[in-house]
């Protein structure tokens, strides 16, 4: 026999059930993210390096994003398929059909690696990005929400 009362924490007054009260003092929830259609990421076009160099050379998915490798192996540039919903709710919840443009990305995102290994050259989106130099000092600064950047001294 168990002592202790069992509550229904959905019957409980918000104050005393942490899940309520936590979601009475967030903000309005945002729309659910638009999901990839299930074939984004199937390979559309693929280069391979000649015999005696490490494997693929740059391939491309359905959905627009993309790769490309050094001759090493490693990563060049990679630019991936960012979604998020436009309208705001999935096309069957406003009543409509489902469309193309419901399932295409919303923008992309790209990121450019030294050859050297030395790290990231570039990585970009949307909202801005960043440039290094190969010594992985700042060069330059952009955020697309304010339009401001700023140029570092060369390093």
């Amino acid at each position: 026999m168990d002592a202790l009362p069992r509550f229904d924490p959905a019957k409980l007054p918000a104050k005393y059930s942490p899940q309520r009260s936590a979601a009475s003092r967030s903000a309005p929830t945002a729309a659910a993210a638009v999901q990839p259609p299930p074939d984004a990421g199937v390979v559309e076009y693929e280069a391979k390096y000649g015999t005696g160099r490490c494997g693929r050379a740059v391939a491309v998915r359905r959905d627009g994003s993309a790769a490309a490798y050094w001759p090493s192996g490693d990563m060049a540039v990679t630019v991936d398929a960012e979604y998020g919903s436009g309208t705001g709710q999935p096309a069957e919840d406003a009543g409509r059909e489902s469309t193309a443009a419901d399932t295409a990305p919303s923008s992309y995102r790209m990121m450019a690696m030294y050859r050297t290994g030395s790290g990231v050259a570039v990585s970009w989106d949307a909202t801005g990005g960043f440039v290094q130099y190969p010594t992985g000092g700042l060069m330059l600064m952009y955020s697309s929400t304010n339009g401001t950047g700023k140029l570092y001294a060369f390093v």
